[in-house]
């Protein structure tokens, strides 16, 4: 009889303290995953106005929505915004929507900083605020990357809960380029009828230089070049004309460097009376080595649709190097060529 209720006691004992330490344990995976990691977001990207993005020891990130786009301030002067890319700030929304709970970690504060979720100091999380519409803000503390897979440790502002999420969210290293919508001009080869170029000083012989076509699959005639049927000017001037289809930025100013010289004027045709003028300079110093930098802007003469210029034509761009050469030297240096060979 005494075994047997020592027996009864040891079974109590264990389901007591099974009981505890169930009580005690992290939830299980079978419990957690496939939830939604915030799912007030729902069908409220719409009503967000405001984007914050504060990485450890960098500046703030803010990105205002302005009617249907996003924008951002020039890191120089922050009264003067900038177009955001859709594609990158879709691409954080999409995440922060989807994103699903798989495994629920730590609760402990004291391990937040090995998972770079700590408030702020050594080990500080990434944060992301979201300010709404007539509704409180939503914080998001952004940690290391899951060390298996596309996951990435997260936790609410307001909550000491760590999660594993099943997807990583998207935060481009460039606190401002890698933000912004990068491309100049978006001008299509074959809407282009005639480019003009007005050198500053004469270039290889040239102090001005057109090209002109009256059908969009024709190949330009260069004028005052004469015969410019050479594979080698075609090839120039098909590169002239295709480079203002996808012309991007390096940096972006409202004002030009000080220490920059006008190399030419130019302006851009289309076959429905559209006309895109502008000016192409050289910043020469130390900083920028023996080719210098080259910057473009545009004029107000501008006569051009809002399809050509994604950002508007107020600004001031640096461009990249083979860009800038593509404009200057392309074309006078092919018609060089072609009349030594002669």
């Amino acid at each position: 009889m005494k075994g047997k209720t020592l027996a009864i006691s040891a079974a109590l004992m264990v389901l007591l303290t099974g009981g505890w330490l169930g009580l005690q344990k992290t939830p299980a995976v079978s419990d957690t995953a496939g939830k939604l990691l915030l799912p007030a977001l729902q069908g409220r990207t719409e009503r967000i106005t405001q984007i914050e993005v504060m990485r450890p020891n960098e500046p703030l990130l803010k990105l205002a929505k302005k009617g249907d786009h996003w924008q951002l301030p020039l890191p120089e002067q922050a009264d003067k915004a900038y177009p955001a890319a859709v594609s990158t700030v879709g691409s954080l929304l999409r995440a922060l929507v989807e994103a699903k709970t798989v495994e629920a970690k730590t609760r402990r504060a004291e391990q937040h900083a090995r998972l770079n979720l700590a408030e702020q100091g050594e080990g500080g999380a990434t944060r992301i605020r979201l300010e709404f519409k007539g509704a409180p803000a939503l914080e998001l503390l952004v940690g290391k990357a899951a060390q298996q897979g596309d996951g990435q440790l997260v936790r609410l502002a307001s909550d000491n809960q760590v999660w594993l999420i099943d997807q990583g969210i998207p935060l481009p290293q460039d606190t401002f380029l890698g933000w912004i919508n990068r491309r100049i001009s978006s001008i299509p080869a074959d809407e282009i009828k005639a480019i003009e170029l007005s050198f500053t000083e004469e270039q290889d012989g040239y102090k001005s230089l057109q090209l002109s076509r009256d059908k969009a699959d024709e190949p330009f005639k260069v004028k005052p070049a004469g015969d410019t049927a050479m594979p080698a000017v075609q090839d120039a001037s098909a590169r002239l004309s295709r480079l203002f289809a996808a012309l991007n930025l390096s940096e972006v100013k409202t004002k030009l460097p000080e220490d920059s010289t006008a190399l030419l004027d130019f302006s851009i045709s289309g076959f429905e009376q559209e006309r895109l003028t502008g000016k192409l300079f050289q910043q020469k110093s130390a900083q920028e080595g023996p080719s210098g930098a080259y910057w473009l802007s545009f004029t107000d003469e501008s006569n051009a649709p809002a399809a050509w210029l994604p950002a508007g034509r107020h600004w001031v761009w640096r461009i990249e190097d083979f860009a800038g050469q593509t404009l200057f030297e392309a074309l006078p240096k092919a018609l060089t060529a072609k009349a030594e060979s002669e």
